[in-house]
């Protein structure tokens, strides 16, 4: 066999390598993607086709932990800011948790009772999205990626 089929074994192990992570990264993008333009549809859905009206902060919580907690499409980990808001519609209220992320860090911006404005779907009107809710961005996916491809070289080095 020798060393030129030592080094075309190594090759094809590191190409299959090379394939696999390929197809993880795809199917982890097409589920990122998925989950962006449903966030980015939702925003545009909201600041343009739904009704609004007013809410209020009922809870402003500082997360100082590790671990995962889970607030409607978005998981955080570590330290994060939550706000809870309720508003009515019609004799009904509603509440709602959201994760405070990107720049709106400072909990004193958001003063228990303070007023902000509620879009909500007029049809379901217990899907709501709060006036300070940004545009979603592609952050995660960028992360994503850059991540699985630093890992993919990796492993293709170590296994050759």
């Amino acid at each position: 066999m020798g060393i030129f089929g030592f080094l075309a074994s190594r090759i094809m192990d590191s190409l299959l390598l090379l394939f696999v992570m390929l197809v993880v990264t795809a199917i982890v993008n097409v589920y990122l993607y998925r989950e962006f333009m449903e966030d980015k549809q939702l925003y545009i859905l909201a600041h343009t086709k739904w009704s609004q009206t007013t809410g209020r902060v009922s809870s402003a919580k500082r997360h100082d932990g590790s671990g995962y907690q889970s607030v409607g499409h978005s998981v955080a980990g570590g330290h994060y800011n939550l706000i809870t808001y309720a508003y009515e519609v019609g004799d009904k209220r509603y509440t709602k948790t959201e994760y405070l992320g990107g720049e709106r860090k400072d909990l004193a911006n958001y003063p228990i009772d303070s007023a902000m404005i509620v879009f909500y779907d007029p049809k379901h009107p217990k899907q709501s999205m709060w006036e300070y809710s940004s545009e979603p961005k592609p952050d995660l996916l960028k992360l994503i990626n850059v991540i699985l491809f630093i890992f993919t070289i990796l492993m293709v080095l170590i296994k050759f």
